[in-house]
């Protein structure tokens, strides 16, 4: 496969963004706007209740294929961490998780010349939250074909 960096985030986070500005993006877990997105502007709901995630994109380690063009080949990953107020217990964001995943599994997607395929999920661990907040993280590995 031969693709992007840019490419490969943007598909990776297709399912959790609106293709168009219209259509409601796939993920359905939280509202929308309670998604913090890497390198993007975000403030967590001030309930410190209302649910939200966090997701970012990595294309991975990338190994040129094609320095002229800029296309990789690398081993992609996503990292999702779902955010419930403490005291909401682990299974609301083990739900949350759950949901996201499966967003991916046993789906093909679509990156510069060639495709991703989810083959890893790891068991969700406790991760550092903000303030007032519950965090369970997992990543999902890809393989590039």
């Amino acid at each position: 496969m031969t693709a992007t960096a840019e490419q490969i985030e943007s598909a990776l986070l297709a399912p959790w963004v609106s293709p168009d500005g219209v259509t409601p993006p796939e993920w359905t877990g939280t509202d929308p706007g309670n998604i913090a997105f890497e390198n993007a502007a975000f403030d967590p709901p001030s309930d410190n209740v209302t649910p939200w995630m966090e997701v970012e994109a990595s294309s991975g380690r990338q190994d040129a294929m094609d320095i002229a063009l800029s296309t990789y080949q690398g081993n992609p990953t996503i990292t999702v961490s779902a955010n419930v107020g403490m005291g909401q217990g682990r299974g609301a964001a083990r739900q949350l998780l759950d949901m996201a995943a499966a967003l991916y599994r046993g789906r093909i997607f679509q990156a510069g010349s060639g495709t991703l395929h989810a083959y890893s999920f790891s068991n969700p661990t406790r991760t550092v939250g903000k303030d007032g907040w519950y965090r369970l993280s997992m990543q999902i590995s890809f393989r590039s074909y």
